[in-house]
């Protein structure tokens, strides 16, 4: 989605808020900001976007009907429109962190706007997109039963930014890790989204990849029901059964 689409504000290879759509956030008291948007940004289809396509966007997002992930994000905040570049976001109080909010993908109005919130999901406009990003959607591919197979965007001529460096790129999904991993080692694609720790072995010519380990803040715990035991509901079992899991053997078998 950030390649296809654009955001009023976005992350940079450090990991630092900049703007995109934006061409600059102001506020002075955290509970108002006012975003001012860059000219000349055109969707991929060579409409103009405008500050209409913006409002409404956000307007899905606060639409219960829609189910937005990023409804409870923006509870009780209200956006108005200042004039051709200029919006407003009101908050119920105030927070300093809110422009970090603003990097949700923005869509245009006059093709999103017939589209019912109960096929909004299913809608083929999700995977033929139309955007402003650096990359426009060109083709894909889908296997008999339905399944997507393969996925292509090129270069945006018409995007406000920095050019890619990579003019086209092809995304293959398969059914399976065991699949995409053959497929990279058959050469037939140059990467892997995800790699479970355990199949790292099956990779052949490990010298000449490179591997990116992303941590994430995450906790696995076991939930002892002491309501349908009356052991568990005994702290000194539940205590036995906590020193009896030799935990260190089991990061050590995990992660290797």
């Amino acid at each position: 989605a950030y390649l296809i689409y654009s955001r009023l504000l976005t992350y940079d290879q450090q990991g630092h808020l900049v703007n995109d759509l934006a061409d600059k956030v102001e506020t002075a008291d955290n509970k108002e900001f006012l975003v001012t948007i860059k000219d000349g940004v055109k969707w991929h289809s060579g409409e103009d976007l405008s500050i209409d396509d913006i409002i409404f966007t956000f307007s899905l997002i606060q639409n219960p009907e829609y189910n937005s992930a990023l409804r409870k994000n923006f509870s009780g905040v209200t956006l108005e429109k200042l004039g051709d570049k200029q919006l407003k976001f009101t908050l119920p109080s105030a927070y300093a962190p809110f422009p970090s909010l603003l990097t949700f993908g923005i869509l245009p109005q006059n093709i999103w706007e017939n589209v019912s919130p109960e096929s909004a999901m299913l809608s083929e406009l999700n995977l033929q997109a139309i955007g402003s990003g650096p990359y426009k959607f060109t083709s894909l591919l889908k296997s008999k039963s339905g399944e997507l197979k393969e996925y292509r965007l090129e270069e945006n001529p018409l995007y406000y930014g920095k050019k890619p460096f990579i003019q086209n790129l092809v995304f293959k999904f398969f059914p399976d890790i065991n699949q995409a991993i053959a497929a990279l080692n058959d050469g037939d694609v140059q990467g892997l989204s995800y790699l479970p720790l355990d199949q790292k072995r099956l990779l052949l010519a490990q010298n000449s990849l490179n591997f990116f380990s992303l941590g994430s803040t995450q906790i696995n715990s076991l939930f002892l029901n002491q309501k349908s035991s009356k052991n568990l509901a005994d702290h000194p079992v539940r205590l036995a059964i906590a020193q009896a899991i030799n935990k260190e053997e089991l990061v050590n078998s995990v992660f290797f």
